[in-house]
């Protein structure tokens, strides 16, 4: 009986979601524009397709406008620039590839996998680490807003559109 009063006592006093009041499921498949800043900016229209990976597509700054990079649900991944692809194993970028640590926190907190999850108000914080980075990924209603990487990557998702 005392490990149940303890247990329910830490949950209330964590500010965790009570029972009932699960945060909404993230969207699975998804296109958006995300904003970059850290030590470079970047923008970048993002596609997340449930089962296939994500699709990269940078606009900013003009010097990588038109690049796509793939990351594809079986491990490999494209690189496209002026007509030609080059493709590679996952493992090959290198380890702190801003795209590829956002898209992998991304993903485990749309899958719920290696997450703890907080929810004030109507927005949900879940948190985590990848290769060693924290994370906190934000979501409003099923859709994340924003995601936080270690001191200095920040990424605002806007224009959140479900794909059909």
């Amino acid at each position: 009986m005392r490990k149940i009063i303890v247990t329910v006592l830490a949950l209330l006093l964590s500010g965790c979601a009570a029972a009932g009041e699960r945060p909404a499921a993230l969207e699975k498949s998804f296109t958006c524009t995300a904003v970059l800043t850290g030590e470079n900016e970047y923008t970048a229209q993002l596609e997340r397709a449930e089962g296939s990976g994500w699709r990269v597509k940078l606009l900013e700054p003009e010097s990588a406008a038109g690049m796509e990079l793939c990351y594809m649900a079986d491990g490999s991944c494209t690189l496209e620039l002026e007509g030609h692809t080059i493709v590679y194993p996952r493992e090959s970028i290198p380890e702190y590839g801003p795209f590829d640590l956002i898209t992998a926190a991304a993903d485990m907190c749309i899958e719920g996998k290696g997450v703890s999850v907080e929810q004030s108000g109507g927005v949900t914080a879940a948190k985590g680490e990848v290769r060693g980075i924290a994370f906190t990924v934000e979501s409003e209603g099923g859709r994340l807003t924003s995601i936080a990487l270690g001191e200095g990557i920040r990424c605002s998702l806007e224009n959140k559109a479900v794909k059909e």
